[in-house]
Formats: structure tokens, sequence, C-alpha cells
């Protein structure tokens, strides 16, 4: 029973367990039940998928017909909403929010977010039925699913041509630094966690950092948000604002231009404050509301 293992991983690490996991099924002849919300994950690993909504199975097939051409039309959302390199266009959101458990219904789960629905699917929650493909839907016009369009959302903003709103050049980080025995005992420096780092970002542009993980990328970015002292480099601002400096060190208007949001949302809030005191903060520090008007904000 497989839930979520490959969840936080990078690709390359993600990779390798796959395999190890194909390898054991096929060696030991072993069955397993594999939960992910990776649609390319799925594809990889299972013979055949269910696809849940609402607490009940809505479509169940075999994995490569149901992730090619699916015939429920939550399916066919997940499906339209996966991000492909090379598109013009933003993934189709789907519109609407999932049924809460405390709220009574007669008809179909999925019917408020369906453009299908119709009076029937609202009257009574429909059965599963065969529908194509060996596929099983809980849906009473499977025939009526498209296979995932493009989508037509706006696609991002264009960056612009101006200058470097942002620039590193040169930037390396050190997580340890020998301390002043170890350089009078000639003990040599460690390697640099990140070094040589050439970042340029313009207005409008959104700059990926790929690689494996340990390969510095939260570094560069802890190190831009001022929470880790650059060894060597420069950090800079388009209006020449110097941010190798710590943040404490920052004023409140490079704060408030600068943010960061953190990798594990679970270590991002403090245990021992108030969901109130955690939402007032960013407001007394980069807006400087006390008081009141910032209980009222």
């Amino acid at each position: 029973l497989l839930d979520e293992p490959t969840t936080g991983l990078d690709v390359t690490t993600q990779a390798h367990i796959l395999a190890l996991l194909r390898g054991l099924a096929r060696e030991r002849d072993m069955a397993m039940v594999y939960v992910s919300h990776d649609l390319g994950v799925i594809a990889q690993v299972c013979d055949r998928v269910h696809v849940l909504y609402a607490g009940e199975t809505v479509l169940a097939g075999p994995a490569r017909s149901v992730l090619t051409a699916p015939s429920h039309p939550y399916a066919a959302a997940l499906l339209a909403a996966i991000p492909r390199l090379g598109a013009r266009t933003l993934p189709r959101a789907l519109d609407g929010r999932p049924p809460t458990p405390d709220i009574p219904r007669t008809g179909c789960a999925f019917a408020p977010r369906c453009t299908l629905a119709t009076d029937d699917c609202r009257a009574a929650p429909p059965p599963m039925a065969e529908t194509r493909d060996g596929q099983r839907a809980r849906c009473l016009y499977p025939e009526k699913v498209a296979s995932p369009a493009p989508s037509e959302s706006t696609a991002p903003g264009a960056a612009t041509d101006g200058p470097p709103l942002l620039s590193t050049r040169a930037l390396s980080v050190r997580y340890d630094s020998p301390g002043l025995l170890a350089r009078l005992r000639g003990i040599p420096r460690p390697p640099a966690t990140v070094e040589g780092i050439d970042l340029t970002l313009r207005h409008g542009e959104t700059l990926g950092l790929v690689g494996e993980s340990g390969s510095g990328k939260s570094t560069i970015l802890r190190a831009i948000a001022g929470l880790l002292p650059p060894a060597s480099g420069r950090i800079a601002l388009e209006d020449g604002t110097d941010l190798t400096t710590s943040a404490e060190r920052r004023r409140p208007e490079t704060l408030r231009r600068i943010q960061m949001i953190f990798q594990n949302p679970d270590e991002s809030l403090n245990p021992r404050q108030s969901v109130g005191d955690i939402l007032a903060q960013p407001l007394r520090l980069y807006f400087g509301l006390r008081g009141q008007p910032c209980h009222d904000r």
C-alpha cells in the first residue's frame, strides 16, 4: 500500500523509486495499491486506475484508456489541468469546489461543477456503468465527454526588455566556514554550497530554478531573501539596493518587495502563535499597522 511515496522527491530520485517498485512487482509477482495526485506517475506504475471524487469512485478502467480517453468529465478535467511544455496558454482550471461531507446531496456529486449536467444528473446519483475501452463510469453522458483540449486561459505576461529587476553576480553561499582555530591550523575551507551564480530577473518574468535535491536551489532563494549570508558575489535590485545584507538589516520597503514562500508549509507556521497573530505579522512588519487597524484589516 503506497501512499504518495514519491511526493516531494526530485524527478531523478522519483524515477529510481518508480523503477524499483516496478522491478519488485515483476520479480515477486507483488500486488500494489498506489495513491497519488500525479497522473504522470500513475501512468508509469499502474495497470488499472480508479478515479475518486467526493468519496466515491467515478471512473475505473485500464490506466492507458483512462488517462488518454476518459469517459467521465472529472477525469477529463484533471487531464486538462496538467501543465504541458510548449503550451501557449495556462492549464484550464476546474471551476467550483468539491462538496463537503456534511451537506446532503441527491444527485451526482460532480453535477455542480460539470458542464454536461442536466436535471436528470441532479435528481439521482448515476450508477456505475460500462462505457468504452474497458472503462466503467458514474456518468449519464459518457459519450459526450471530450478528450482534454488545449486551454484557452490567458497566457503568462511576457517579460519586458527593460533593465533587470533583480540580479545576482558571481553569487556564492557556504553553510559552514572554518573558525579561527581551524584557519590557524590550515584546515581548508569547505566547498561552497552554490558558487558563481549569475541570475537576471526582469519585470513580468518568471524564472525557474531546476535541479536535483541538494543542488542549491533553495539556498539561492534564501540568500536573495536575506536569510543566508553570501560568501561572495553581489545581489541587487534595479535601483541599486544591495541585497547581500541580512533580512534583519533591510529597510521595510525592501522587505515588502521580496517575500518568500517556503517549501514546507508545515514549517512555515509557528505553532506557538495563534492564527490571528500569524496573519497580523506581515501587516505589522510591512505596512506598520498596529492595534485595532491591524485587527480590522
